[in-house]
C-alpha cells in the first residue's frame, strides 16, 4: 500500500458494484484536492449524507464497464484485523 496518495498508482484494481473486475483512477478514488481542512470535511459530510460517491470502473483500454460506490472513510483504509 502506498504511504501517500501521491505514491498510489494511477489505476487501482477493484471489483465494481455489479461484480466486474476493473480499475478506478487514483483521482476518482481519493477525491479532489482540497484547499482547506474545512473543504475536506464538507466533502466527507456530503458523502455521508448522500450514502457515498459512485465512480466509474474501467478496463485497461479505458472503456467503462461498471461503477464502484465509495463510502466515507473507505479509500486507503486498512482492512479490519491488521
Amino acid at each position: 500500500m502506498a504511504s501517500s496518495v501521491s505514491e498510489a498508482p494511477d489505476l487501482i484494481a477493484v471489483v465494481g458494484d455489479s461484480g466486474q473486475s476493473g480499475f478506478v483512477t487514483r483521482d476518482d478514488l481519493y477525491g479532489p484536492d482540497f484547499a482547506t481542512p474545512e473543504e475536506a470535511l464538507a466533502w466527507q459530510d456530503q458523502m455521508l449524507t448522500d450514502g457515498g460517491v459512485t465512480i466509474p470502473v474501467y478496463t485497461l483500454e479505458g472503456r467503462q464497464i461498471d461503477t464502484f460506490t465509495l463510502q466515507a472513510g473507505e479509500a486507503g483504509s486498512e482492512p479490519k484485523g491488521k
